[in-house]
């Protein structure tokens, strides 16, 4: 899951900053994505725990939950996803799929070349995705120090040190 997580965010940098549209690199990027994103949802539903979609569902329990335990400063050590991680992964393999269908019908189907519909959908599709990941960087950073949990590392080397016991304050409100 790490080797598709950060492959996809390599593309969307390289997408959005380093290649034109057009270009066969841009192209066969964004259908790697697409693939990409295919295969993970595969995954989601029968790969490793965390990876799983049921491990991560989203509901307002699941909200109010993650939130009085944000707010208490105690996430469990062995969470995954919480649910708005899991929000920003669905919304990110939506715009990735918006993007390859909208990419793909303007570069492949001669009659929709040059479409301005299509040319502003990809691209507001595009800039939403890069806002996203700019908000998904930044609550990962947010989550680690008010959810004193380790996020980075894990997403590097697939390991979190846990902490040592007794080192968290016990839940005034259980």
């Amino acid at each position: 899951m790490r080797i598709f997580h950060w492959t996809l965010a390599a593309i969307v940098l390289a997408n959005y900053w380093l290649t034109e549209p057009g270009e066969d690199v841009h192209t066969w990027l964004g259908y790697t994505a697409a693939a990409g994103v295919l295969g993970r949802i595969f995954w989601g539903f029968l790969g490793t725990k965390h990876a799983r979609f049921a491990d991560f569902p989203v509901s307002r329990a699941r909200i109010r939950s993650h939130l009085r335990e944000l707010a208490a400063r105690r996430l469990p050590a062995d969470s995954g996803h919480n649910p708005f991680g899991a929000v920003m992964i669905y919304l990110m393999f939506l715009l990735v799929a918006v993007l390859a269908c909208t990419g793909w019908l303007h570069e492949e189907v001669d009659a929709l070349y040059g479409n301005e519909l299509l040319q502003q959908v990809h691209a507001y599709a595009a800039h939403t995705l890069w806002i996203g990941a700019l908000i998904h960087v930044a609550a990962v950073f947010i989550v680690q120090y008010v959810g004193r949990i380790e996020l980075v590392r894990p997403m590097i080397t697939g390991r979190r040190r846990l902490r040592p016991q007794g080192s968290v304050r016990p839940n005034p409100n259980p």
